[in-house]
């Protein structure tokens, strides 16, 4: 399965004070070129798709112009969840009439959520997200108060995309933690 993975488009950004708008279109027109020119099965969007919560009219315009070219050039499912720059409730909008076998769209955290399930050459394969969440809408969403950081307290609470895979293939695979240990600095130096 062919998979683009992209994140922090950062749309409606300024730099100084001057719109990027042309340079988000030359992004996302090399987002779609690689679609098409590699005939990607799934375009991933992993989270920071606007620069902020209340991002301006014309980077939502902009962005819902690149989704609509996506659906109309490619075959591409999309996976998208929504970062810590974006509203999660105004992605989870985006997921209210999208068609549940092209697309998943999840803007807040959800202790019920279902993959995407896509097959290739090999047999099903599930897609899920995890979008951003704070500590506190983990505890919330998973009725859990020992929650107290989020890569212990998200990933493996979601047993919906487990619960679908075929006996024997259940569970997650991921060349690396959801969410890493930062380095820390030496008390003596780098």
């Amino acid at each position: 399965m062919r998979i683009l993975h992209t994140a922090d488009l950062h749309l409606g950004r300024q730099f100084n004070g001057l719109p990027l708008e042309a340079d988000h279109d030359a992004i996302l027109g090399q987002i779609l070129d690689a679609l098409v020119s590699r005939d990607a099965d799934v375009l991933v969007i992993a989270g920071d798709i606007f620069d902020r919560a209340a991002p301006p009219a014309p980077a939502v315009r902009q962005f819902n112009a690149f989704l609509s070219q996506v659906a109309s050039q490619t075959r591409a499912a999309v996976v998208m969840i929504a970062g810590n720059h974006d509203s999660g409730d105004r992605i989870a909008a985006m997921s209210v009439m999208t068609d549940t076998r092209r697309a998943l769209i999840r803007g807040v955290i959800s202790a019920s959520e279902m993959p995407l399930v896509l097959k290739d050459a090999a047999g099903p394969v599930a897609f899920t997200g995890l979008p951003f969440a704070y500590e506190h809408a983990a505890r919330e969403c998973f009725s859990d108060d020992s929650c107290k950081a989020r890569k212990t307290c998200c990933a493996p609470r979601s047993p919906a995309p487990a619960a679908i895979c075929p006996k024997g293939r259940a569970g997650l695979r991921s060349p690396m933690p959801l969410w890493p240990e930062l380095p820390t600095a030496k008390a003596n130096g780098p």
